[in-house]
């Protein structure tokens, strides 16, 4: 095994498994022998990993971006106008 907490915490920052919108803890360990980064563990163990360097993929949600419409823009212009002089 070549530095498993490593490659878990990369494995975290990636997309979540096919067929799963997010990462939970309980597909870790399966996720995590099927690596080969051990023969056995728990989810607690990844969730103290996860927690020690601060990362919580399963709270992850897709940005999304609103529509602009040409109101918006007229408004935002008026805006950087006064803040930036000139736009």
């Amino acid at each position: 095994m070549r530095k498993p907490k490593a490659r878990l915490i990369a494995e975290a920052c990636s997309a979540a498994p096919a067929g799963r919108q997010r990462w939970t803890l309980p597909c870790w360990p399966t996720v995590v022998v099927a690596l080969g980064l051990a023969e056995a563990y728990s989810y607690e163990s990844v969730r103290r990993v996860l927690k020690k360097n601060d990362l919580k993929p399963w709270l992850k949600k897709p940005m999304v971006h609103p529509e602009v419409s040409t109101d918006f823009v007229a408004a935002m212009e008026d805006v950087l106008e006064v803040l930036c002089g000139a736009v």
